[in-house]
């Protein structure tokens, strides 16, 4: 049977299309455009965990990349960390950075997360990194542009040696970006923020918290009113929250949507959790059964108040026990 040149050229080009698609090719698609994708590359961050320690979390594009544990403790007693700053027209330090120190001086410094130029000198030295300063994280990500943040455990004080008063424990680094390209190695040194400290904060116990005034009834309204601030506090308000939403979780992670001065929305891990509970419990003055018990032992004549004291405390138990609940949840999870 004759068949027209249309004809034919309609098969010939079906059947060239069905051959593209066989053999895995747009028909747009040069053999020189088919071959591997272009190699992984690393990023090594090398971390100033020998004065910070393992409690450091480390953000990449705003997720979660790296979480602690990662191995025994880094701290180490071959130097030590000095503030930098000055006074303030209110007479409290204003932190600038931070000075390195050993036996034989000055060794780094650093200003606003900024190391000075003996960094160089110090890393490219015959001996290297011989205090032990610096951790090396290192991971093999896809070729891109990549946003490096370090969320750090910090403990409790602020600059001046003053109680931070707040149930965010964390400190945040700058923005570092960085450029992954195929088959290399990029490298960053990021500083520690200036409102980091390692000083940790004691918070004074008044004996007999719960009767200090002697033998009185226990002020109710008292504990009522520091129920109010513990269930209030806006931290803990966003991981009850978040906890009640399993569309806002990710594997072994919450998203907070915390102030800009937090860092934002963001990811955390049962660890991180933890940690802001306990500062949350740390910034309250909540007594606990024991107290209780003290004062009844010492005033029996005020069991009944004591009775109606303690089922208010045990109401407060069952939150914070719901809040560790989701912090293990979420350590399991990872």
């Amino acid at each position: 049977m004759n068949r027209s040149p249309r004809i034919l050229f309609l098969r010939y080009s079906i059947l060239l299309i069905l051959f593209f698609v066989t053999a895995g090719l747009s028909p747009h698609t040069s053999a020189a455009q088919t071959g591997p994708r272009s190699a992984a590359g690393k990023l090594k961050i090398w971390v100033p965990a020998g004065m910070i320690g393992d409690d450091y979390w480390i953000y990449l594009n705003g997720r979660l990349r790296s979480a602690p544990p990662r191995g025994p403790d880094p701290r180490n007693q071959n130097f030590i960390t000095v503030p930098l700053g000055n006074v303030g027209s209110g007479g409290n330090q204003v932190r600038e950075g931070w000075e390195i120190w050993t036996a034989q001086g000055s060794v780094l410094r650093m200003r606003h997360e900024e190391y000075d130029n003996r960094l160089n000198n110090y890393i490219n030295s015959p001996a290297g990194d011989t205090l032990h300063f610096f951790r090396a994280v290192e991971l093999s990500l896809p070729p891109e542009k990549y946003t490096v943040e370090i969320l750090i455990l910090s403990r409790g004080t602020g600059p001046g040696g003053n109680y931070s008063g707040s149930s965010f424990p964390f400190v945040i680094t700058r923005k570092y970006v960085v450029d992954v390209r195929p088959g290399q190695m990029a490298q960053i040194y990021p500083g520690v923020p200036d409102a980091w400290s390692d000083v940790r904060a004691i918070p004074a116990v008044r004996a007999y918290r719960v009767c200090p005034g002697g033998p009185v009834a226990p002020d109710v309204e008292q504990l009522q009113s520091w129920a109010r601030g513990y269930m209030d506090d806006p931290v803990l308000q966003t991981i009850r929250g978040a906890g009640a939403s399993t569309r806002a979780r990710r594997k072994g992670v919450v998203v907070l949507d915390l102030p800009p001065e937090q860092g934002g929305e963001r990811e955390f891990d049962g660890g991180q959790v933890g940690h802001m509970l306990n500062a949350v419990l740390a910034q309250h003055e909540l007594p606990n059964h024991s107290d209780v018990a003290d004062c009844q032992k010492r005033y029996p004549q005020f069991s009944q108040s004591y009775a109606v004291y303690d089922k208010i405390i045990s109401d407060i138990d069952k939150d914070i026990e719901s809040v560790r609940k989701l912090a293990a949840d979420l350590q399991r999870d990872r």
